[in-house]
């Protein structure tokens, strides 16, 4: 039997500094990250790194512009703790970052789970190619 992988990443365009926006979501379960951006808790971990696929302008694509955002998370949920703890995890992330007014897209086998699946671009986003996706 293979084993079940909660792995994910969540692509965001934040407009903050990676260091703040690390420090920002580690705020979130009470811990800190270190000098590379990783994050350790203990629901899971996730790490804040820079796109290389950024790209200014195809981030704007309706369909696939979010794998072209500023900031990948690579998220990595306890996998002891199962599914209902990776859902969990992964929300609590895209929904600060969506408060934050920040576009943000889980990629994950379970985003159908996560809030609006996990698929979130602000509609007062100053980008008027933005939208929603239901």
């Amino acid at each position: 039997m293979s084993e079940i992988d909660f792995g994910g990443a969540i692509y965001t365009d934040a407009d903050a500094e990676i260091e703040k926006l690390t420090f920002a979501l580690s705020q979130l379960f009470n811990s800190l990250p270190d000098k590379w951006n990783n994050v350790e808790t203990s629901v899971g971990e996730f790490s804040v790194l820079k796109n290389d696929e950024f790209d200014e302008q195809m981030r704007k694509d309706n369909e696939d512009g979010f794998l072209y955002y500023r900031y990948l998370i690579e998220v990595e949920p306890n996998k002891e703790l199962g599914e209902e703890n990776a859902v969990a995890f992964t929300a609590k992330l895209l929904e600060y970052l969506w408060s934050q007014g920040y576009p943000a897209t889980a990629a994950c086998g379970y985003e159908d789970a996560l809030p609006n699946k996990g698929k979130l671009i602000p509609e007062n986003y100053n980008w008027g190619e933005y939208y929603i996706w239901k």
